[in-house]
């Protein structure tokens, strides 16, 4: 019966109903899109291309000890949540 690249297929029987989906996985290779983004106007790029700020935790734990009022203006916009804590328990055989 096949499978659709994108979507779904259905074939009906008598006594069987079968449907195939197929999908794709795209990713955005970010040198090559660094390289080509200025080819295009500013709109395609903005309504294509989602660019999203990610902290580097290391770095901004570091900025708070080398420059504590840098720190302190990038820390307005961060949100800080404790995480679920965790518990190992380990059953020790006799003589470790």
């Amino acid at each position: 019966m096949g499978v659709k690249e994108e979507g779904s297929a259905t074939v009906k029987s008598d006594f069987y109903k079968v449907t195939t989906t197929g999908g794709m996985t795209r990713t955005l290779n970010g040198k090559k899109w660094a390289e080509i983004n200025g080819q295009l106007p500013n709109e395609v790029v903005q309504n294509v291309v989602r660019l999203k700020p990610e902290l580097d935790t290391r770095q901004f734990k570091a900025l708070k000890a080398l420059n504590p009022q840098q720190y302190a203006i990038v820390a307005q916009a961060v949100t800080s949540k404790p995480r679920k804590s965790s518990v190992k328990i380990e059953r020790l055989e006799a003589g470790n």
